[in-house]
């Protein structure tokens, strides 16, 4: 607990720089609750800060002075007397009533510091009238409403029905202890228990708690009766005023002090908290983020499947002259028969059906597949964060922070034109024909000639004419196995000229992919951070 305030701090800049909220107009208002949060932590002890809120001339002044048995702030006939706070406190708690009220209590402000052993852990502050009209004071009643533990709420039979009363009690009190006290019952209209019953049922609804047990107290008072009896003076009924008494001074012991601070102490964590979690808009964030990765994912695969006909589509620009400059240099390192046939039959092709040996270079080709998918990217990436930024708009988030990421990736590392490069190089180099390889490929078409070369020596040692058929026959032979072998062999050995080597496109999608995918992924990891922490 004693880090929460830190870490609300904290999570404001994380939210703030992740989606920008809270809005710059809350952050006075949030750093107040921190600073009130912080002051708490740091000063918590078994005291309790109580203030005695009400509507003018209800006698707030007065109560205090009863408590005290003397005059500690004066009382007057002029409306809204009360403007700033005036603090009861015992003299060895005067420091920490001082630290409870930083912020809000000034040098000037009337501080009466008293020997009263049994009120040492009561700390009365006296707050400005609640339906003043001066905006002011209501600001300081908040300041102090903020930092209480419990508020004696002063009435009278004649203003117990305040509106600006009940809007505090139906909206601010919290987890504030209450206690109603109805004062001046010694004045016009009497305390009965219509009066009681009436006011028990406009504040039902309002679940106030009480300090001890289950009941809300509620007591009929007449300070100004039990201050001069203290002071010995003639006195009329004071009514409730000894039982009251006798809760602030006997039974909130510091066993009960010190289990409603540490309750509060809790309890305003949790509320300033839970305010500032919503001024962040975490629930919407935290909502939204993994619909933001499943955005990217689909906008990634569209895109990979792009940047993949592109490069279908570029390649097979090229095929032709691919399998030209691979068969052409297979058939380089092919000799014999079995290359002269080769050599034969491109001659033929490139004749008859226009094919090219011409090639451009590797570099250029990596340049133009490699800029093509960038501009596939970035537009993809483009329109990614427009998206995004539409869907944290509707959502009520600043979109800045998500596009100066995607903005970022455009910019950061680009594709690896070189990864591109090295690919082509290998789906287009020479092809290297091996000795055993290229004796293996000669060998029955040798064979063949050797039977014609065999058949002719024969003839010229019989001295009788040869025949054609023989040497036309082994033509045939020849021509059939040359053609059969070149047709299942230089295929395998050229590889498929018409498909683009796996290579770039995996270099090519995996590097756009990252580029999309990354500013979600690491914007939702530290979403996660937030909501984990």
């Amino acid at each position: 607990m004693n880090m929460l305030a830190q870490f609300l701090e904290e999570r404001i800049e994380c939210c703030r720089r992740l989606w920008g909220r809270p809005e710059d107009a809350m952050l006075p208002d949030l750093r107040r609750r921190i600073t009130i949060l912080r002051e708490r932590e740091s000063t918590f002890s078994d005291a309790l800060l109580v203030i005695l809120m009400g509507g003018t001339k209800v006698g707030k002044t007065t109560l205090v002075n009863a408590l005290a048995g003397r005059v500690v702030g004066e009382a007057s006939a002029k409306a809204c007397f009360t403007s700033r706070p005036t603090l009861y406190v015992h003299s060895s708690r005067e420091a920490q009533g001082r630290a409870r009220l930083a912020g809000v209590l000034r040098p000037d402000d009337r501080v009466e510091c008293h020997q009263e052993s049994a009120l040492e852990r009561i700390i009365l502050v006296d707050a400005p009238d609640l339906d003043g009209i001066e905006a002011t004071h209501h600001e300081v009643f908040d300041e102090l409403l903020a930092r209480a533990d419990l508020a004696l709420c002063v009435v009278t039979t004649q203003k117990y029905d305040s509106a600006a009363l009940y809007e505090i009690l139906g909206r601010k009190m919290g987890f504030r202890r209450t206690v109603v006290v109805f004062n001046r019952i010694d004045e016009g209209i009497p305390l009965s228990d219509t009066v009681r019953n009436d006011m028990c049922n406009k504040i039902a609804a309002f679940a106030l708690k009480p300090p001890e047990g289950e009941s809300l107290p509620l007591f009929g008072i007449s300070a100004s009766n039990a201050l001069a009896a203290k002071q010995g003076k003639p006195a009329g009924p004071r009514g409730d005023f000894p039982a009251l008494e006798a809760l602030l001074r006997e039974r909130l012991d510091q066993t009960i002090i010190r289990r409603i601070s540490e309750e509060n102490l809790t309890a305003i964590g949790d509320e300033t908290r839970r305010f500032i979690e919503e001024a962040c808009h975490l629930d919407v964030a935290l909502t939204l983020g993994p619909q933001i990765l499943e955005t990217s994912g689909r906008s990634a695969d569209k895109l990979c499947a792009q940047i993949h006909g592109s490069v279908s589509e570029a390649w097979g620009e090229l095929a032709g002259a691919i399998e030209g400059r691979r068969s052409l240099s297979i058939v380089a390192g092919v000799g014999g028969p079995f290359g002269a046939y080769l050599r034969a039959m491109l001659a033929i092709k490139a004749l008859t059906s226009g094919f090219s040996f011409s090639f451009p270079s590797v570099e250029r080709l990596a340049n133009t597949i490699t800029h093509e998918a960038r501009e596939l990217t970035n537009v993809a990436i483009d329109d990614l964060s427009t998206q995004i930024a539409e869907d944290m708009d509707r959502a009520g988030l600043d979109p800045a922070a998500m596009t100066h990421r995607f903005e970022r990736s455009k910019a950061g590392t680009p594709i690896d034109g070189a990864a591109v490069s090295d690919a082509l190089r290998k789906q287009t180099g020479a092809v290297c024909i091996g000795s055993i390889e290229g004796f293996m490929l000669n060998l029955i078409p040798i064979l063949i000639l050797l039977l014609a070369v065999r058949y002719f020596a024969i003839c010229l040692l019989e001295a009788r004419e040869p025949g054609a058929g023989i040497f036309l026959g082994c033509g045939l032979l020849l021509w059939i196995f040359c053609h059969l072998q070149a047709a299942f062999w230089l295929p395998r050995k050229i590889g498929s000229a018409l498909n683009p080597p796996a290579d770039i496109t995996t270099t090519l999608t995996v590097a756009a992919r990252n580029r999309l995918i990354e500013p979600a992924r690491e914007w939702n990891e530290e979403l996660d951070r937030i909501k984990s922490s």
